[in-house]
Order: C-alpha cells, then structure tokens, then sequence
C-alpha cells in the first residue's frame, strides 16, 4: 500500500522519493519547485501540493494542461472540501433529497483565498459562478445549497470551533451534528494513502484542473470589484 512522504526541501538535491511512495510537496522556494515539479512529471510520478500557498497561481494553469496532456493525477491539499462540515454537504447534494439544484452561496472570510471559495462553489455545484461566490466581515465560512425540493445550508466559525448543517425539505426541517474540525489535511493524507484502486483517490481531492478552473472562477470574481 502506497504511503505518503512529506517533501520539505530547500533544494534540488534531496533525495528522490521511492517508488511506492506518493510525494507531498511543501515548496516555499521558487527555484525548488522549478526543480522538483518537472523531475516529478518526467518520471510519471503522482504527487501533491501542501497548499494552495505552496505554488504561485500563475504556475497552475500551465501545470494543468501539462498533468491533462500526460494524464498525469496532482492533488492541491488543505483545501475547504474535506473539512467535515461541506463533506457531509456534499453528501446531502449528491443523494439528492435536494431536487434539482437551482443555486449555491459560499461566504469565506478574507482571511481565506478567493480560489478555495471557487473550488468549494464548484466541488458542490458544477455550474457555479462568480457570483456564487462572497467575502465575510467575520470569521465564518457558510456555505448554502437551494434546490427544487428544498436547501441545505452548512457554517464553520473558526473563532469559536462551531460548525452546524441544516437541511429543509418542506416543513421538515433537519439539523446534523458535524465536528467543528477546521482543516482537511488530515483526510486529505489519509485519502491518498488509504483510498484504493489508486484511480479512485484523486476525484475527492483537488486536482490541479479543478484548481485551474477555481482560479478562472476567483479571477472573474476579482475583476467585478470584489476582494
């Protein structure tokens, strides 16, 4: 079974990973992600970002086009999709108690990237715009689901470690416990490491696609004005 090796490095001389290894890679420096990202892709290699923080924006379209043209899986972690409180969202969503969805509404505090937001619009519902998309004055990341049969709505207060998920349907209305658990790392690892054919653990986490797609998203979202 594959394992994950955390890459911490500073140069293009650390070891290579070994084989049955899935490669994280936490890159602040520029030249070492210059390095080691094309060192990765040449030798066919899967792997994963730490963070949206640990790759320049610009880097990841091009990025993208590249792992679509070799089919190659990368994985941007630490995203909002796995934190426990929009998983069990997306679960509501895609059973479709909800009917035919109509819209979704995701508020994140500026503290958060604009492009995390997008990804969350869009990981919920695929025909999401910018509009979709909005900045808080505090600390609560609420994210809301309307659809034929009724809405779902979902908040995470990073402050005080609350997170609460609704559902309506008709006069039924429904309230789900959830963790106040605030990041995704840990499911994110434990995904790649544990989630079995390889084929199938790339889907639930960010690829660099999605994320190409997230930053055209938070870009025209940018362009309107917002923060």
């Amino acid at each position: 079974m594959p394992f994950i090796v955390p890459i911490d490095i500073t140069t293009a001389e650390t070891d290579f990973p070994p084989e049955d290894a899935i490669p994280v890679l936490n890159l602040p420096d520029k030249e070492a992600r210059d390095s080691w990202i094309p060192r990765l892709i040449r030798a066919k290699r899967p792997f994963a970002i730490a963070s949206i923080d640990a790759i320049s924006l610009e880097d990841i379209p091009r990025l993208a086009e590249t792992c679509k043209r070799r089919k190659l899986p990368v994985a941007i972690l630490n995203t909002l999709r796995l934190i426990p409180v929009f998983a069990r969202l997306q679960e509501v969503v895609v059973s479709g108690c909800l009917g035919t969805i109509d819209a979704v509404q995701v508020q994140i505090p500026s503290t958060i990237a604009s492009v995390l937001c997008a990804d969350l619009a869009l990981w919920l519902v695929p025909t999401a715009s910018p509009k979709d998309i909005s900045m808080a004055e505090d600390n609560r990341i609420a994210v809301a689901v309307s659809g034929s049969n009724g809405t779902a709505a979902a908040m995470l207060d990073k402050t005080v470690l609350t997170a609460s998920l609704a559902i309506h349907i008709g006069d039924t209305q429904r309230k789900i416990t959830v963790p106040p658990i605030t990041s995704a790392l840990m499911a994110e690892r434990d995904i790649l490491v544990n989630t079995l054919p390889a084929a199938h653990r790339w889907p639930l986490i960010m690829h660099v696609n999605d994320a190409a797609k997230a930053i055209a998203m938070a870009e025209v979202y940018a362009a309107n004005g917002k923060k």
